[in-house]
């Protein structure tokens, strides 16, 4: 049995929780969360030893795997830090801020022999999945555009985290917040997925319109591939104006 480990106890983390508390072949073991004051709750409702520090984690529990779901920013660290004491590590996406960090982080568990996943839980969606069989089994012709679209009610994302509002890290540009990294990751990633190959060139546009100057709430990806197939990856934002119940459509 796989014995795994979480560390960043927020909403995300709670569903890696359940998932390996499904999964008969894992045992969550330990869990390590820098807010003390949780402490207590967290190891009343999951049963199992906390840790403030991922070094004490490391250091006193045998570890097969590590879920890392902390803030962006701080996935570099924590997962070469996880894959030099020769664990391996399971990272939230985006697994980085930067290819050169996401370097740093494949060096690592290169140099230890160690596995480094991002968690990509997007790729088991029934619709993509079902959009793909189509594809691959060549039922609809030959491919020429892709269009990967996901929209947002404006109430919703910014609170999307275990203090909500009162900590809205997704949308403070320190944090690595922006609905690029957040969702970004999930349709790109689709895209890449049914091609089975990279694309030859990338535009990029990024709008701050509704939540937040700092970051962008709103992206538009297009993805030019091989035989002139093309790719297009967005965000639209649904906001309800005051005193509405139509809704307004936003999108870059």
């Amino acid at each position: 049995m796989l014995k795994m480990a979480i560390i960043g106890m927020g909403k995300m983390a709670a569903e890696h929780a359940r998932w390996i508390a499904e999964n008969k072949d894992m045992e969550l073991v330990a869990i390590c969360e820098k807010n003390v004051e949780r402490h207590r709750e967290i190891k009343e409702k999951y049963s199992v030893d906390v840790y403030e520090k991922v070094s004490d984690l490391i250091s006193l529990v045998k570890l097969n795997f590590a879920v890392i779901a902390t803030t962006n920013p701080s996935h570099e660290e924590i997962a070469i830090e996880i894959l030099n004491a020769r664990i391996n590590a399971i990272v939230e996406k985006p697994i980085t801020l930067t290819y050169q960090s996401a370097k740093k982080m494949i060096d690592a568990a290169e140099k230890n022999n160690k596995h480094l996943f991002v968690h990509h839980s997007s790729r088991w969606d029934r619709d993509y999945l079902k959009v793909k069989e189509y594809i691959d089994s060549g039922v609809i012709g030959d491919l020429l555009m892709i269009q990967s679209k996901a929209i947002f009610c404006d109430e919703f994302w910014p609170s999307w985290g275990i203090d909500g509002m009162a900590n809205p890290w997704r949308i403070k540009a320190k944090y690595g917040g922006g609905l690029l990294f957040d969702w970004g990751p999930h349709l790109v990633d689709q895209i890449l997925q049914i091609m089975g190959k990279d694309p030859t060139e990338i535009y990029g546009f990024l709008q701050s319109a509704l939540w937040t100057k700092e970051v962008d709430d709103h992206f538009l990806a297009l993805l030019k591939f091989e035989n002139n197939i093309m790719a297009t990856s967005s965000i639209v934002t649904i906001l309800l104006p005051s005193g509405s119940s139509e809704p307004r459509v936003i999108a870059p």
